[in-house]
């Protein structure tokens, strides 16, 4: 697959001359003052530590409980919709394009989550930048591994082979680290070991690791050749099981993590249905031309805004072959306020 940054000359990788970090600067704070909403949401000292430190926060009950559940409620009646996929009934699981994540865009409750000012406060803070696009996101699904059929017999059916666990990887190029990204995710249920939460490898935002991880792949330490182009996987599989940790969260719960942190999710071993959204915020153009895919990220964005139309892009640069549009036949436009208008281009 084609990524729309460029690739980098063999052997180079490039990162900032120092440690980026979650703290402001004068000037920063000054430049972020500028733009409505940045400092709506008030990080903590201790939150600040742990996301220099570990490259990841969980913010508990950041998202209102009702529109967690009014969001589920819409996801599940446009699956319905567009692939027949009814919650009760597990003979149409297997309906779900790609079982775990599906890029349903347009569902109101969405759009109130994407135009959350402290969720915009966040990434601008972290980005430092009030000048951002919001990305349209996706859903993490995962069905069932299992559903009672008999129950005074307690006979179940097994559909563990709709369920896997999704291998710690990038979602960035680790060979190019000059500017920062962060990705999040909202709970719309709890979300624990068994049902396959959110799993990360803390720390590897720091500066040390990635280039101690860069440098194993070009001397040939691990099983993958060194090459300019992506490592979507992480391959460090001796590290991977020392280190990953299961994060788990409940329903409304908000985690934002740094991009170069290796991330996965687990496999559902319950008998109730995961379900988490993927709300983003990316620059709306780049200080480095590698990543001049940003601004046509944007008008992707705006046009989805408009037309109910799938991204072509995805906000990480990787062009989106799966452009089924399933949303059209089904999209209503949104009533949009001031900050809306700007993160979808449309101001």
């Amino acid at each position: 697959m084609q990524h729309y940054r460029n690739t980098l000359p063999e052997h180079e990788t490039l990162l900032p001359d120092v440690e980026y970090s979650v703290y402001l600067t004068d000037e920063e704070k000054i430049e972020l003052s500028k733009y409505n909403h940045c400092f709506d949401y008030e990080f903590t000292e201790e939150q600040l530590k742990h996301l220099e430190n570990f490259g990841y926060l969980i913010i508990k009950g950041l998202i209102d409980l009702e529109l967690c559940d009014n969001l589920k409620e819409e996801f599940f009646e446009r699956i319905n919709q567009v692939y027949g996929v009814e919650r009760e009934n597990y003979e149409t699981f297997s309906n779900l394009k790609g079982i775990e994540t599906q890029l349903i865009y347009h569902l109101p409750s969405f759009y109130e989550i994407r135009s959350n000012t402290k969720i915009y406060s966040i990434y601008a803070q972290l980005l430092k930048r009030g000048d951002l696009t919001a990305d349209m996101g996706m859903f993490q699904c995962k069905p069932p591994a299992y559903v009672v059929i008999d129950q005074e017999n307690g006979t179940k059916k097994n559909l563990d082979y709709l369920n896997k666990e999704l291998s710690s990887h990038f979602d960035i190029n680790i060979f190019d680290l000059r500017e920062t990204f962060y990705q999040s995710s909202v709970c719309l249920v709890d979300a624990t070991s068994e049902s396959g939460t959110f799993t990360v490898i803390p720390g590897m935002n720091r500066r040390e690791r990635i280039l101690n991880y860069v440098d194993k792949i070009r001397n040939g330490n691990l099983d993958v050749p060194y090459h300019s182009d992506w490592n979507f996987v992480y391959n460090d599989l001796e590290d991977d099981e020392k280190y990953k940790i299961s994060v788990e969260v409940e329903k409304g719960d908000f985690i934002i993590w740094n991009s170069r942190l290796p991330h996965g999710n687990g496999k559902n071993t319950t008998d109730e249905w995961r379900l988490s959204c993927y709300p983003r915020y990316v620059p709306v153009d780049s200080r480095v031309k590698e990543n001049s895919y940003l601004p046509n990220f944007r008008k992707n964005v705006s046009k989805s805004v408009k037309d109910g139309r799938c991204l072509s892009i995805f906000s990480s640069g990787f062009p989106n072959d799966n452009l089924d549009n399933i949303e059209k036949e089904y999209f209503t436009p949104q009533p949009l306020n001031e900050l809306e208008k700007k993160l979808y281009g449309l101001e």
